[in-house]
């Protein structure tokens, strides 16, 4: 089986709308905001031991951090389904305090590698279940941000390392043909944005955010910074 982390705000939409839902036929793909490890989830339900490929798409860390408020941000007017800590926090307050609050809650502090270590909600993955869909055990989009788990950046660099691919939304194009040549599947013809499509629909927030605010975004991604720059190692 291959399973697809999709890390969110990385493009990992539109890999999914034009790469993994037309070669579902192929290969048994399953995607979605997973931590590293769900496969040993998996396997359980399945009451089978079945090998298992990772793959992902990352991004660059302060870009994504920034997607990811602006999108808890532009989308709380949208209704209760929107209404995220961070949400509220910028529709009372503005894009500021929204962005202190997030970045002291852990809204957007190291996503990529509190995923991809797999620490961070790992006892979910020892619960029994009956259903496929409390596989997405883990969801950076939950209504109220935390303070994040204790992860490890040697553990999540060491699982980039046991992947088979991992793309970059800088180069997707690119990327998508290595992907797709990988596993065997069919390249789609054009690659339509799922998600920034939709984003285009809100005001944008924090469209020139300050120096300062770029130093406070970094503060929070350091571990991601310093994975992405190792994953660039890897596979750029």
């Amino acid at each position: 089986m291959v399973i697809f982390l999709h890390i969110p705000k990385t493009a990992g939409g539109t890999i999914y709308e034009n790469v993994i839902k037309p070669n579902r036929g192929k290969t048994k793909i399953y995607s979605d905001h997973y931590p590293y490890g769900v496969h040993r989830l998996i396997n359980k339900f399945l009451q089978k031991e079945k090998a298992v490929e990772y793959f992902t798409w990352m991004r660059d860390p302060v870009e994504r951090a920034l997607s990811h408020f602006r999108y808890m941000c532009s989308h709380a007017k949208g209704g209760p389904k929107f209404e995220s800590g961070v949400g509220c926090k910028y529709v009372k307050h503005g894009e500021k305090a929204a962005l202190e609050y997030s970045c002291e809650r852990g809204a957007i502090t190291d996503i990529m590698t509190r995923q991809i270590s797999g620490q961070e909600g790992a006892d979910n993955l020892h619960v029994p279940i009956d259903n496929m869909m409390r596989f997405r055990i883990y969801n950076p989009f939950s209504t109220e941000p935390r303070e994040p788990a204790d992860y490890d950046l040697e553990t999540a660099k060491e699982h980039l390392r046991r992947m088979v691919f991992v793309g970059f939304q800088s180069r997707m194009d690119r990327d998508v043909d290595k992907l797709c040549e990988r596993f065997g599947w069919k390249r789609p013809k054009s690659l339509r944005d799922i998600h920034v499509a939709k984003d285009d629909r809100w005001p944008v927030v924090l469209p020139e955010p300050t120096e300062e605010q770029l130093g406070l975004i970094r503060s929070v991604n350091k571990n991601d910074i310093a994975l992405y720059n190792y994953a660039k190692e890897l596979w750029w």
